[in-house]
């Protein structure tokens, strides 16, 4: 699959998601602001998760779709 370059530097973020409001994902959101996204940022990449992406479609298309675009596990 050819990557746009829009794509190029994307750091797509596979994990957890949980229920609205749960301890779940109160943690994942946590890691994914807090932790992940400033780690990746200086870098020149932009953390993107499947379930914060208001695009319609369903997340596991998205999530396929996201991995093979994203070039950061090509580094």
């Amino acid at each position: 699959m050819s990557t746009t370059p829009e794509d190029k530097n994307i750091c797509f973020v596979i994990g957890p998601i949980g229920e609205e409001g749960s301890t779940t994902r109160h943690n994942v959101d946590t890691l994914y602001e807090y932790i992940i996204t400033p780690a990746v940022e200086p870098l020149g990449f932009e953390a993107k998760r499947a379930d914060k992406v208001p695009v319609p479609g369903t997340i596991t298309d998205r999530l396929i779709s996201d991995t093979l675009r994203s070039r950061l596990g090509d580094c």
